[in-house]
């Protein structure tokens, strides 16, 4: 006999849609929890591996150890780092079909712990944008405007991981995206270009920080001024 399918109301699919978000928001902290231990750990251990190189009489059985351990870590750190470039790609994808299920800015809101009056002015700016067509209003409210935020901390320059889950899990796909896709890492260098002309004459290497007073995904650039010869 075989299987039955079972059919779904649009109501339905919105909630479910919904649990799944819920829950992946508390594996993205999870993992952003452990990363950070480990990175602290790792430190911690490359310290340690420095200074007994730095000894006179040095402990070999220690430092290979200790370099064991480290590498280790690298691992881990490596395979938390590919869970959260995972986790961003997926937001990319479900986050758009989440909103077009049917969900209102009020339930979006609910989900990321977002003020409601907040996510108000927020929609009220993504409509004024004379190019947000095409675009996903829930993956701009994330990764555009911070809309998981606290309110507490929305002026402050530091932000706690964990407070933004969803934005740190698409950053870290973005950061992947630049690494590893030459058309895009082109197009982040010609889009510099055409605003800094000035800079045309530098080599630079993208990499991205993140300021929670100011809306957007800000980049800083490492300039390399060209050689004379």
């Amino acid at each position: 006999m075989g299987g039955q399918t079972a059919a779904f109301t649009g109501t339905e699919i919105k909630k479910k849609m919904a649990n799944h978000l819920v829950r992946l928001r508390r594996l993205i902290r999870f993992t952003l929890s452990k990363q950070n231990s480990i990175s602290a750990l790792r430190r911690s251990m490359k310290d340690d591996l420095a200074a007994e190189k730095a000894k006179v009489f040095k402990n070999q059985y220690l430092i290979a150890e200790l370099e064991e351990i480290i590498e280790d870590l690298d691992s881990l750190c490596s395979d938390y780092e590919n869970q959260l470039v995972t986790s961003g790609e997926f937001l990319l994808d479900i986050l758009p079909i989440y909103e077009a299920s049917g969900a209102s800015d009020h339930d979006f809101a609910q989900l990321i712990n977002c003020n409601i009056k907040r996510m108000e002015r927020i929609r009220r700016d993504f409509d004024e944008q004379e190019d947000n067509q095409g675009r996903s209003f829930f993956v701009d409210a994330i990764f555009i405007y911070h809309a998981e935020q606290p309110i507490e901390r929305e002026k402050e320059d530091f932000v706690i991981s964990w407070d933004l889950p969803f934005f740190h899990a698409m950053t870290h796909h973005f950061i992947r995206e630049l690494e590893t896709n030459s058309k895009l890492r082109q197009a982040a260098h010609d889009k510099i270009d055409e605003l800094f002309p000035e800079l045309q004459a530098n080599q630079y290497i993208a990499t991205i920080t993140y300021l929670p007073s100011a809306p957007g995904v800000l980049f800083r650039w490492f300039f390399c001024p060209a050689l004379a010869i």
